[in-house]
């Protein structure tokens, strides 16, 4: 019995010993003292460009007392020519390197969620990780030439991570069979407006389908991605910590939504061209000077042609002068550049024979895209739609008003 007691009090003291080591020797992953995992943090919807989210890296090692954070999402104002490149689309971002402590408090000030991905790395693959990163943050390598979907701080994670691993490193997420497009429209629901931009300014690049490897130039792909992700027969990420997921932003008020701005140029398009047409005394784009009672929408062709107009010559030089992902874009069928100079001929009415052409083809141009539209609607931005349509009536109804 009292052997017996004995053998219980042994087994009972391995049991207690094992539990109490059991933290060390899950976070030291191998009795080793340095960690690294990946930080996923959640958007903030107060700023446009903390919209999508943030990923880093951190770094611990508990001999030396560091605890790191590596970030690739740092750009500087103050940088030389910064607004001039960053039109052209050569935007320069640099990898940063400061305290944990500090950047997760200032996330957590702004409630924003925080995910920690620990990653399970041999002793070497944590060496030549720690000496990457360092040899990323010398002054003379931090820089890198950023671009919003295919080299961004989430990339760069990943890309970084695939050297120190190698082909061991596999992704097993089902792909996203999902446009670049409609998972950028999935972060905007705050900002409709920036929303259009993006859609305006951005060509059909953006369509292609994502795989799911593309797809981690989001931070929550990039999480999702590496917590299925194995090395060999075991997993890329050991644990996974969640903080502050519960907390609620609190988001400042909202202009406008450009869905009820579009309705309101719809609902005076078809007052005007139902005046118009159904008017027998006729439009014709009477000069300013001699304005009749049913030639008052003069003012809104104007302004509608002069921003579409406007709106045109933006996407010409996105297109040709810049390196942003804008070429091949089709909103130039409906925001033509000459719609600019529509206003002076409709003003002075200088050639009503040549303003009737232009219109005729800018009809058919606009009525291309709503049929477009139609058949592909994932293509196009669906308010932007509202006033592509308030536009086409404008124009084929100066057409019919002309010919009858």
């Amino acid at each position: 019995m009292q052997e017996s007691f004995s053998r219980m009090k042994i087994k009972f003291l391995k049991f207690s010993f094992l539990f109490f080591l059991y933290p060390f020797i899950l976070f030291s992953n191998g009795n080793d003292n340095e960690l690294f995992s990946i930080i996923t943090i959640g958007p903030y919807q107060n700023e446009l460009y903390s919209a999508f989210g943030h990923s880093g890296v951190r770094y611990q090692n508990f001999e030396q007392g560091l605890d790191i954070f590596y970030n690739y999402g740092i750009f500087d104002f103050n940088q030389p020519n910064f607004y001039t490149n960053y039109v052209k689309g050569k935007l320069t971002y640099m990898v940063g390197k400061n305290q944990y402590s500090f950047s997760e408090r200032y996330y957590s000030n702004q409630k924003r969620y925080i995910k920690e991905q620990f990653l399970n790395l041999s002793s070497e693959e944590k060496i030549f990780l720690l000496d990457y990163l360092e040899n990323n943050i010398k002054k003379e390598n931090r820089f890198y030439p950023y671009n919003y979907i295919f080299n961004n701080c989430s990339t760069k994670i990943r890309d970084v991570l695939e050297l120190t691993i190698g082909e061991k490193l596999k992704f097993n997420d089902p792909p996203a069979n999902l446009s670049y497009r409609s998972l950028i429209d999935r972060y905007l629901d705050n900002y409709k407006w920036a929303d259009i931009g993006i859609d305006i300014c951005l060509g059909t690049k953006i369509d292609d389908k994502s795989s799911n490897y593309d797809a981690m130039f989001l931070p929550e792909y990039l999480f999702s991605s590496l917590g299925n992700a194995t090395v060999g027969d075991k997993k890329l990420v050991f644990e996974t910590r969640i903080n502050n997921l519960d907390q609620d932003q609190i988001i400042s008020g909202r202009i406008i939504s450009p869905k009820i701005v579009f309705c309101i140029f719809l609902i005076i398009s078809l007052l005007a061209s139902f005046k118009q047409i159904n008017n027998k005394s006729g439009y014709n784009y009477y000069p300013l000077r001699n304005i009749k009672s049913n030639s008052r929408f003069v003012y809104f062709d104007c302004f509608l042609f002069f921003i579409s107009g406007l709106v045109g010559l933006l996407i010409s030089y996105l297109w040709v002068f810049t390196d942003h992902i804008s070429t091949n874009n089709l909103n130039i069928l409906w925001a033509f550049p000459l719609n600019i100079l529509v206003p002076f001929f409709i003003i002075k009415k200088r050639d009503s024979r040549f303003l009737n052409n232009y219109m005729i083809l800018y009809s058919f141009l606009t009525f291309l895209i709503i049929f477009l539209w139609f058949l592909y609607p994932e293509f196009f931005n669906n308010s932007l739609m509202i006033f592509v349509l308030s536009i086409f009536l404008r124009s084929i109804s100066n057409v019919i008003d002309y010919i009858r």
